[in-house]
């Protein structure tokens, strides 16, 4: 069954600010887990979405948030990947519209290249993408709510060491930002593994610009192995930050 879950959003029928809302969660379906939120940080590109920046929003209420770290609640009767009472990590995906009814995807795009940002039938967006609940259409809402339903492919396992309540807050943006700045590494170098653990050991890497993305980006080029880091910035007192 469906259900109601707290939430924050605006309500663009009245303004843009954000407020507390009640929202509806679809049901759980075979293929779907429930998550109930622990953390979940803000992007500036929630609020580009919110504010109508990137075109129309067309829903009454606008909820944001696609960086969350959460515990599994429930799962569907084809669910193996996790199980209830497991951490987990979502991002700005929650499906694609090729998955059938056994859960697998169908396009080759999502099967062959692992890559379901380009499903043939559509991804969908944590946020913004087209959804039913109880029959009627609407658009999915973001992470910014007591609880979600996903597709349990697009959920990742969170480490121990992120689940610790101090720790909860620097977990959720490396679902995004964290992301964003190692895909490039891992394309360039191939992905960490136990027997290269460093695959950018003796290369040298320039990060343009140190703002949230950036940080990542030495941080992960660091911990990849590059032997030297060099970012490029216009505020002299960033040289002394923590990397």
């Amino acid at each position: 069954m469906s259900f109601e879950v707290k939430a924050w959003g605006a309500d663009l029928s009245v303004s843009k600010d954000i407020i507390p809302l009640t929202i509806k969660r679809r049901a759980v379906g075979p293929n779907d887990i429930k998550v109930v939120t622990k953390a979940s940080s803000i992007c500036h590109s929630d609020l580009h979405w919110k504010n109508g920046e990137w075109g129309p929003v067309n829903t009454r209420y606008a909820v944001p948030g696609h960086e969350l770290i959460g515990v599994v609640d429930q799962i569907g009767e084809n669910v193996s990947n996790v199980k209830v009472g497991d951490w987990v990590g979502l991002g700005c995906m929650v499906g694609a519209n090729c998955v059938n009814d056994k859960g697998e995807f169908t396009c080759h795009s999502c099967s062959v290249d692992k890559d379901e940002r380009f499903c043939e039938k559509g991804q969908i967006g944590t946020y913004g993408s087209p959804d039913v609940v109880d029959g009627e259409e609407r658009l999915t809402a973001g992470f910014y709510s007591t609880a979600v339903v996903v597709d349990s492919k697009f959920a990742v396992h969170v480490p121990e060491f992120y689940t610790r309540p101090e720790n909860l807050k620097h977990a959720s943006p490396i679902l995004c930002a964290g992301v964003t700045c190692y895909s490039p590494f891992k394309r360039l170098f191939g992905a960490v593994t136990a027997e290269n653990p460093t695959p950018a050991k003796g290369k040298s890497i320039g990060v343009n610009g140190i703002g949230g993305l950036g940080w990542f980006a030495i941080r992960n080029a660091l911990a990849l192995g590059a032997e030297k880091v060099v970012a490029f910035t216009r505020s002299p007192k960033k040289k002394s930050l923590n990397y």
